[in-house]
């Protein structure tokens, strides 16, 4: 209970750190907006060639809202940053002797310096989304399916957490993680959708992206899928079985890193 006092702590004054920063916020939201507005031009000159896609031109534009959310405004995968400066300033060999998890610590310091704008993002967004699109199709909706989605939302965020802790862990042996960081986040970018949602590419390689921790990734873009019912029970099982394989790499190197950096006299 007290680690998790000091983990709440943690989150409380980074969170308070990012609140002081109005301008930080606005520029956020401001980005976010102008990201909706070329997606709607870009998609709306699309669906003029190919009206019929397999997902609506509104839950397309909602789609790709609700995923920037998650994606851009939490920003999970900017831990890899906050590990690789702490590597870099060698202020992770302090973390080493403190009773709390580094690792964790590094997540409670980014999703306080996120949460406000994340939640300013979701209650914005419907409203624009409102305005360029009008409301999305939700007719496949039920409360079990609703309630499935949610539950699926914590794997959506542990799983590229342990990603990009990983990814951050390693400036331990390249003393730089940006270019690995870079590899990843563009990869990432492409197989979870940032550019086409999954639901627009074609099934076989759907299929694919949906059992790999990409399609974990991308599960907040199953709220405007019409196949979500269909697709939510494997895409359950498969975040299950993706957070136990992430959450035991990333243990495993953290071992290394622990060892390496004890070894080296930190």
């Amino acid at each position: 209970m007290q680690r998790a006092r000091a983990y709440w702590h943690v989150y409380r004054t980074s969170m308070r750190e990012d609140g002081a920063n109005p301008q930080r916020l606005i520029s956020g939201l401001v980005q976010n907006f102008i990201r909706i507005w070329l997606v709607v031009v870009v998609y709306g000159v699309a669906y003029q060639f190919n009206p019929n896609p397999g997902l609506s031109f509104a839950n397309t534009i909602w789609t790709f809202g609700l995923f920037f959310a998650f994606v851009l405004n939490l920003g999970v995968r900017n831990v890899a940053r906050l590990i690789d400066l702490d590597i870099k300033l060698r202020t992770i060999e302090v973390g080493l002797i403190k009773p709390l998890d580094w690792r964790l610590v590094k997540m409670c310091q980014l999703l306080g310096k996120s949460s406000i704008e994340f939640g300013l993002q979701l209650i914005i967004l419907p409203i624009t989304l409102f305005i360029f699109v009008g409301p999305p199709d939700v007719s496949f909706w039920s409360p079990q399916l609703f309630l499935g989605l949610l539950l699926l939302l914590p794997f959506s965020v542990i799983i590229p957490a342990a990603l990009f802790t990983i990814v951050g862990l390693s400036a331990v042996w390249t003393h730089d993680a940006m270019p690995i960081f870079r590899i990843v986040d563009k990869t990432s970018a492409v197989l979870t959708g940032s550019f086409v949602p999954l639901a627009l590419l074609p099934h076989v390689l759907q299929d694919i992206l949906r059992w790999s921790p990409f399609g974990i990734y991308a599960a907040p873009q199953l709220f405007f899928n019409p196949n979500a019912p269909a697709l939510l029970a494997p895409t359950l099982i498969s975040a299950v079985l993706w957070v136990i394989i992430m959450l035991l790499v990333s243990k495993f190197v953290w071992h290394r890193v622990s060892r390496r950096l004890e070894v080296s006299g930190g």
